[in-house]
């Protein structure tokens, strides 16, 4: 790291204390002239800092907003914060096109054109909420790949309530909800090769709505809000890092348990679209696939591995 993220890195972890800049300057081995320049190059960049004389130097404890050190100080994976971009996954997917190499994460303060499950699309307003695409590389075929769906509502739903406090369910197949409200969509891609028949990258792009109040007419009723303010570098980078670690986990699939805990369809009557028509059953169960296992108005077992349902909650 330069001394710029250096300097971050200190106050990050003293984040709502002063520190001095003899301090800062006496632990990095540096100038408190150079601690004053790197402070001041932060505070250019939007970094609330706030400097007092005989104090030092403090990080507010609410950064307002997204700081890429932090999110990699949470997490361990590379990562670029851009102020606008059309979609984080388009974004990630292109920089895959042009060899960029290993697991990293691209964050945006807004997306023009967010991207969600089924073509549909994601309002992403500046500063209200967290849009970000992970790119993981399980080196799995794509069957055990596909875990990632799941496990990446799990990590968003522990996160949020490690950092805010709410308890979000799951709404299969990646969902968040609180209450009535859809408040994260999530959208996984894979990028495969054929001749092997293994998964070269996995794109998982997710939205929170964390504060957004205003909402376009056509999603009004059924898009809501987390409510409570947090530090969204955090939030990113914890959910980043529970997902990378999950990625491990994926042959076993030990984190569904949490993902049936969350659930919000398990023992609700959804409708579906097949064929044309639109038919009815009871939500049973999660089986460790993802796949929602139902109770069909005839009495039949429903297997659905992928599509979308509608609930009454």
């Amino acid at each position: 790291m330069n001394v710029k993220d250096e300097v971050f890195a200190i106050l990050y972890d003293n984040k709502g204390s002063f520190v001095s800049g003899e301090d800062i300057a006496e632990a990095l081995g540096v100038s408190r002239a150079a601690v004053s320049k790197a402070v001041n190059r932060l505070r250019g960049e939007g970094v609330p800092i706030t400097s007092a004389n005989r104090s030092g130097h403090r990080l507010e404890s609410e950064p307002v907003m997204l700081y890429a050190p932090a999110i990699e100080r949470e997490c361990g994976i590379k990562c670029t914060v851009l102020k606008t971009v059309d979609s984080t996954n388009n974004e990630a997917k292109r920089r895959i096109a042009n060899g960029e190499a290993g697991e990293f994460i691209i964050a945006a303060e807004a997306q023009t054109a967010g991207r969600g499950r089924r073509g549909n699309s994601f309002y992403s307003p500046c500063g209200t909420g967290l849009y970000f695409t992970l790119v993981l590389r399980p080196d799995s075929d794509l069957a055990t790949a596909t875990g990632l769906t799941t496990a990446a509502a799990v990590a968003s739903a522990e996160a949020l309530s490690e950092i805010t406090g709410v308890e979000a369910g799951i709404k299969w197949v990646n969902d968040l909800y609180i209450g009535k409200k859809k408040i994260c969509g999530i959208l996984s891609e894979a990028v495969s090769d054929f001749e092997t028949g293994t998964v070269q990258s996995v794109v998982i792009g997710i939205g929170i709505n964390l504060n957004t109040e205003e909402f376009p007419e056509d999603i009004r009723e059924k898009a809501g809000s987390v409510g409570r303010k947090a530090d969204r570098s955090l939030l990113c980078g914890r959910i980043c890092g529970k997902l990378h670690r999950l990625c491990a986990l994926l042959p076993d699939r030990a984190y569904m348990d949490e993902y049936r805990r969350r659930s919000i369809a398990t023992g609700q009557r959804f409708s579906y679209i097949r064929g044309g028509k639109t038919l009815f059953a009871v939500a049973e169960t999660v089986d460790d696939e993802g796949t929602l296992i139902a109770r069909s108005d005839d009495g039949s077992e429903l297997r659905l591995s992928s599509g979308e349902i509608s609930i009454k909650l």
